[in-house]
């Protein structure tokens, strides 16, 4: 465009304005006859652009990577998605919306503008994301999914500007407002101005006060005291992980010398378990489905990996899935932050860095900042030369007359659209119904619920003097808890009236959320009433269970483990060191199911005090290949003295498809002294029920002993031949918390496997325990295994309550 403009200038004033084809062909010749002015500049601005960009270019072309397409609002499409519109569109675009008239007529009368009026179009389209097919069409498949189309509304509203500022210098102080204080009077001009000023003014306070009404990003964060912990003991050494810190992730991570798994620039990952999926960021993974979830939960499993050892979380909805893949509760820190930590986690391992010639080193850290020198310099020095050469007396003859109708529309628009859109959002604040019929009056109850905004919910209640807000918090406190909704998100309301009359209604209500152990789905029947014009929710009946005992007790075993036994400042000592616990593999066994092989068996803690174990398996395949798998969330990490646990590690390579292709198996585990998660829940009673074809059905009955409420009651389900060889296991959550002195029961189905699964004996398997080889103990039977259809189950509780953190 720059180009273009500079030969319209140089050609005659009458070959401006005759037929465009003529003009288009008087372009060219232009061109043709400056064509050494065209090709220095083209070649002096090629060259500088690509001298300031080749350190990035040669990077990414001699160490690329294959990035999934990361979803991204601003390719959605604008109409069926209407908040990204709102954030990519219409809000840093409303006032070039606003303008277009008068802008496309200064664009269009003069033809030197025509290139610019081509990329402002065309960069207009190319932001409207997916609202059209035509950008997809114009940038192709892989573009479109790899770009952020944002850019491209910015680099809109950059050429809009000076057109923008031309008209509405007009409308204040030129022709524009001549036109209406001659045609009117100066009153409705002012009036005219005033209210398209006050109503642009309040658009610009909503959208800096968004946040308030639609939180965008957590609250803020005091970063310090996570400083201070990674700063002291070496904590360092290890990589750490951010869980619901929003964009402050990287506010921390720029202020500390710790190196973490996460991060913004997305171009530069390079672990497969990132690249492979479309996630932006592990730290709002509960934001980005199943698939941000499954990558979170492959960093947590596989910590070692990555030298990954402390997670920093300011979201309890990971507490359940940091919980069941091994990880421990340490310190609250002095800012509310929840410190996890995994045991058994080596330090970070020395990698060299990438080979980077200097010169491109010096390039990057220093073409960037001369560019913009560069720039203010050219600047100034031809700001000086028009006032030298009067130029800007020139530039301020230029004609702003624009015709009648582009007068009306252009200023009338900014009013009218703001106004609007003001009007739009204060109607939908204040005077939207939200009582109007049974499925809107139910829909708005459970948002209310999902962001737990009790006190709002509670006013969709039919109002009864028996039944007050207190009554309402009173039994919500000891009925309600658990997984649902505790520890869960919203994802999906479906409401199904089963009677509708003039004043009353039945309807089902089935709920689907998202939780980081996987979905969860409930279904409830609420009545409702029509009074005053409004729909009511009947509060349902609240039955109490109290436990018999008044006052309960419960002897708990805590171990302490004191930690250094020298004040030194160095890493370890002699005097520091701890003797590894004992523990013993009682079962090992690999198993193939269909399409599935995978790896179960059972780990005794033969010591005397609590132990946290690290499980990784190692197979080698036939071709020297070695995988390293983790267990995930079916095994019990933390053991009480002479406890024990089942465990099962999936085996997801491609290469398993064919047993013959793996050569031997090798089990490590590695232990450490724990004082924290040993405590699962105490002992549920159970019976099963043989269903026919191998389904079992389990009746799980829980009786919760301990003085502290069961937060997420759960059984460890393993199936078992008479021989007590382990076939499976799995984990089973209950929905709702367990109070203390109360009973819960809930059964699970479970379909067997030994009859058409197999035991590949044929294949190797080693274990060793803390780098020590060691022998599998001799198969012992399991009596009650064996009376209860071959299930054995173990508790596998979450607690919230920190009573290892005193």
């Amino acid at each position: 465009p720059t180009i273009f403009m500079a030969l319209v200038d140089g050609m005659r004033k009458e070959q401006k304005t005759g037929n465009f084809f003529v003009f288009v062909l008087d372009v060219i010749v232009e061109a043709l006859n400056r064509y050494r002015q065209i090709l220095s500049f083209g070649i002096l601005m090629i060259l500088f652009a690509v001298g300031l960009i080749f350190p990035y270019w040669f990077w990414s072309a001699t160490d690329p990577i294959t990035q999934v397409s990361i979803p991204h609002g601003s390719r959605d499409n604008f109409i069926e998605e209407f908040s990204s519109g709102l954030v990519f569109y219409i809000i840093p675009l409303a006032m070039v919306v606003a303008l277009l008239p008068a802008m496309t007529y200064d664009l269009i009368k003069k033809r030197r503008f025509l290139a610019w009026a081509v990329s402002l179009f065309l960069c207009l389209l190319l932001g409207s994301g997916n609202t059209t097919p035509l950008p997809k069409m114009l940038l192709g498949e892989n573009a479109f999914n790899i770009l952020t189309l944002d850019r491209f509304g910015f680099w809109a509203s950059i050429i809009a500007l000076p057109f923008m500022a031309k008209f509405i210098n007009s409308f204040l102080n030129g022709s524009v407002k001549q036109f209406w204080v001659k045609r009117y009077s100066e009153r409705t001009h002012f009036i005219l101005s005033g209210l398209s000023g006050f109503s642009y003014l309040l658009f610009i306070a909503f959208i800096f006060h968004l946040g308030s009404f639609r939180p965008l990003q957590p609250p803020e964060v005091d970063i310090q005291p996570i400083q201070n912990f990674l700063n002291r003991d070496e904590h360092m050494r290890w990589r750490y992980l951010t869980l619901g810190f929003g964009d402050q992730m990287a506010w921390l991570s720029a202020n500390t010398m710790a190196a973490t798994v996460d991060g913004n620039y997305h171009s530069a990952r390079r672990l497969p378990e990132l690249t492979s999926r479309p996630v932006e960021r592990l730290e709002n993974a509960k934001f980005l489905g199943p698939e941000g979830l499954a990558s979170l939960q492959d960093f947590l499993t596989r910590a070692e990996k990555y030298q990954l050892k402390y997670v920093f979380s300011n979201d309890r909805y990971y507490d359940p899935l940091l919980y069941y893949t091994g990880w421990n509760r340490t310190i609250r820190l002095e800012n509310g932050i929840m410190v996890w930590e995994k045991k058994n986690i080596s330090t970070i391992k020395p990698v060299d860095p990438t080979d980077l010639h200097p010169t491109l080193k010096y390039m990057w850290g220093i073409f960037p900042l001369c560019s913009l020198a560069i720039a203010m310099l050219l600047t100034t020095f031809y700001l000086i030369k028009l006032k030298t050469h009067d130029g800007f007396g020139f530039l301020i003859l230029n004609n702003d007359q624009y015709p009648k109708r582009i007068i009306y529309v252009t200023s009338l628009i900014p009013l009218v659209f703001f106004s609007c859109f003001m009007g739009l959002q204060i109607h939908e604040l204040l005077f939207i119904k939200k009582q109007s019929d049974p499925t809107t009056t139910i829909k708005h109850f459970y948002h209310e619920l999902d962001f737990q905004r009790f006190e709002d919910a509670f006013k969709f209640f039919a109002p009864t003097p028996t039944y007050s807000l207190d009554q309402y918090l009173l039994e919500k406190s000891v009925n309600d808890g658990g997984i649902l909704p505790s520890y869960a998100k919203l994802e999906e309301v479906r409401v199904v009236e089963l009677k509708r009359s003039q004043d009353s209604s039945r309807a089902s209500v089935h709920t689907k959320w998202n939780t980081s152990l996987g979905y969860q789905e409930k279904t409830e029947l609420l009545d409702l009433v029509y009074r005053d014009g409004r729909w009511y929710i009947i509060p349902p009946e609240f039955t109490p269970e109290i436990p018999e005992e008044q006052v309960r007790s419960y002897t708990y075993t805590l171990f302490k483990k004191q930690g250094k036994r020298v004040i030194s400042s160095f890493p370890t000592v002699k005097d520091d060191r701890v003797k590894k616990p004992f523990a013993a593999f009682k079962q090992v066994n690999l198993i193939q199911n269909g399409d599935r092989t995978f790896l179960t068996g059972e780990i005794l803690n033969a010591d005397a005090f609590p132990i946290g174990v690290a499980l990784k398996a190692v197979v080698k395949y036939k071709n020297g290949q070695l995988v390293n798998y983790y267990p995930t969330t079916a095994f019990q990490y933390n053991l009480a003295p002479k406890g024990s646990s089942f465990f099962q590690i999936d085996l997801d390579s491609p290469a398993l498809t064919e047993s013959d292709q793996i050569s031997d198996v090798h089990v490590f585990a590695d232990t450490d002294v724990s004082e924290r998660g040993y405590i699962h829940g105490g002992t549920p009673g159970y019976s099963t029920v043989d269903m026919g074809d191998g389904l079992i059905k389990i009746n799980t009955k829980y009786y919760n002993e301990l003085t502290l409420d069961i937060n997420i009651p759960g059984i460890l389900i393993a199936e078992k031949d008479d021989n007590g060889t382990v076939w499976q296991v799995q984990q089973e959550l209950h929905p709702t918390s367990l109070r203390s002195g109360l009973n819960l029961e809930f059964d699970t189905d479970v379909q067997l496997i030994q009859e058409y699964a197999q035991r590949l004996s044929n294949i190797p398997v080693q274990v060793s325990i803390n780098g020590q080889p060691r022998e599998i103990l001799a198969l012992e039977k399991d009596d009650l295994a064996i009376r209860n259809s071959g299930i054995a189950i173990l508790p596998h509780c979450f607690i919230s309550q920190e009573i290892f953190l005193q």
